[in-house]
């Protein structure tokens, strides 16, 4: 797959004047870690609460470095399959409130269980230390199906941060003759941690003025995660896979107007090449983070109903 688009696409009008507050409220007095993380909490705060709730459970992982909280998600009836998920925020920001809504709706939707996980942040833990953690938790809830979701198979996914962690937990698994994960779900993850060393191209140079996420951003969360530019290596899954073939049937979401998306896209490629499932879609007008803005948009909302239809299938085909 290819992407040659050179001018930037309008972001969609019915998330301008979120996009706008957003960019006011996160940059005001250039804020220190603890009230960027206030502040981002806040923002996503306007999600709502889920239009049909369902039972959740607060649970601390056993992890290596520490333990670890997690939400699970249960429908109607208990899980036919475990959700593996962890959420976005540069690796420095957000929690298990950013995704709430959304992972209420796929739940409640779909059927199946999900595990959210409260990963350690940076500065305070870099890396690999997230990676430790939802490695540990994967192994965790392998060993507990029963008891989370009562023995279904088991998938992975995430968003932004949390998609960069779900894409090297399937990779290892794979590698490392880890537990057996049957399907992924990546919404518009990172994947190449050096796209911003030398000179900046594609989307990263179209949108990297988006205050959801500016190439400044991205900067600053690289510096505060990463030790050293062989930790970006490391954790840069279009660099590490060399066979995509051993991957899960996935289904990758990325923002038409989002610094990272021509990253889904080389990803897709490759996955779609290697001859796995694939489902992709690039939203039209989405920022980066979209996944958040299902009270302002159509595609988001769009984005929703095409990731609790995936997830179904996803149980369907492992039935």
């Amino acid at each position: 797959m290819l992407n040659t688009e050179t001018a930037p696409r309008p972001v969609a009008e019915d998330i301008l004047g979120y996009v706008e507050r957003f960019r006011a409220t996160m940059e005001e007095g250039a804020p220190d870690v603890p009230e960027s993380r206030t502040r981002y909490a806040t923002l996503l705060a306007e999600q709502g609460a889920p239009e049909h709730p369902v039972v959740t459970r607060e649970l601390e992982i056993p992890t290596r470095h520490g333990a670890m909280r997690a939400r699970l998600y249960l429908p109607d009836g208990g899980g036919d399959g475990l959700l593996l998920y962890m959420h976005g925020g540069g690796f420095v920001v957000g929690d298990l409130d950013s995704v709430d809504t959304v992972l209420q709706s796929v739940t409640g939707g779909a059927g199946i269980a999900v595990l959210s996980l409260d990963y350690y942040l940076a500065p305070e833990h870099v890396y690999p230390v997230a990676l430790d953690q939802c490695v540990d938790a994967l192994v965790w809830a392998d060993a507990h199906r029963g008891e989370l979701d009562g023995g279904g198979p088991l998938a992975v996914g995430g968003d932004s941060a949390g998609g960069n962690l779900a894409t090297l937990l399937t990779h290892w698994a794979a590698s490392n003759d880890g537990p057996l994960i049957s399907w992924q779900a990546v919404i518009n993850p990172v994947l190449d941690f050096l796209a911003l060393d030398g000179e900046i191209s594609g989307s990263h140079a179209l949108y990297g003025s988006s205050p959801m996420l500016s190439v400044d951003a991205m900067t600053h969360f690289m510096a505060s995660y990463f030790p050293s530019r062989e930790a970006k290596i490391q954790a840069s899954a279009l660099r590490i896979i060399d066979d995509y073939s051993v991957l899960p049937p996935t289904f990758l979401a990325a923002g038409q107007c989002d610094a990272l998306r021509d990253e889904s896209i080389a990803y897709a490629g490759r996955i779609a090449a290697a001859g796995v499932p694939l489902a992709f879609t690039v939203y039209p007008g989405m920022t980066h983070n979209f996944i958040t803005l299902t009270r302002y948009a159509d595609s988001a909302r769009e984005f929703v109903r095409d990731f609790t239809e995936q997830a179904s299938r996803w149980i369907a085909r492992a039935a």
